[in-house]
């Protein structure tokens, strides 16, 4: 998993590829700025904004290692709670 920085998750939410992929760790693909998932990034980064232990824990890039290519996205809602439990987020 390789969690992205704000500057990526910024790029994302507007939809621009070149510009998440000039900041990225990682190579991304169309996928990543599916209209249906920029309100996804626009709400984890308001959410780091807010409280920035989430960045740890949010979604992020599912990375193929011996294939170095961007496969997927997944993570958490965000920390665990109180009781240590945390929603799972993934597609």
């Amino acid at each position: 998993m390789v969690q992205l920085d704000p500057a990526t998750r910024g790029a994302l939410a507007d939809g621009d590829l070149v510009a998440a992929n000039r900041v990225s760790a990682v190579v991304l693909t169309p996928y990543f700025v599916d209209r249906d998932w920029r309100s996804t990034w626009r709400r984890r980064s308001r959410q780091v904004g807010t409280d920035p232990t989430s960045a740890a824990w949010i979604t992020g890039v599912i990375w193929a290692v011996k294939r170095q290519v961007a496969v997927g996205r997944s993570g958490y809602h965000g920390p665990p709670d109180a009781s240590g439990w945390s929603r799972w987020a993934t597609r």
